[in-house]
């Protein structure tokens, strides 16, 4: 058991405050695109690692040569992205 002693208003203040637990949350970063009317797979970027514009860019780069491959198989090759 914790006791807490403390002043009137001062119940939410840091120092009155003991964290109960932590979450164990994992933050995921993923991306996904759609056309027409069809959607493309999700991927999951990098679990664990903050999301920067460059490793963010990297990921449809993994994925455009199949996106393109798909639109052109459905819509020809005189299709615009």
């Amino acid at each position: 058991m914790i006791y807490v002693i403390r002043g009137l208003g001062e119940e939410y203040l840091d120092k009155n405050l003991k964290p109960s637990f932590k979450s164990g949350r994992i933050l995921v970063s993923v991306w996904s695109y759609y056309y027409g009317d069809g959607i493309g797979p999700l991927a999951i970027i990098e679990k664990r690692r903050r999301i920067t514009a460059k490793r963010y860019l990297e990921t449809p780069k993994k994925y455009f040569i199949l996106f393109y491959r798909r639109i052109v198989q459905k819509y020809g090759l005189g299709v615009v992205i």
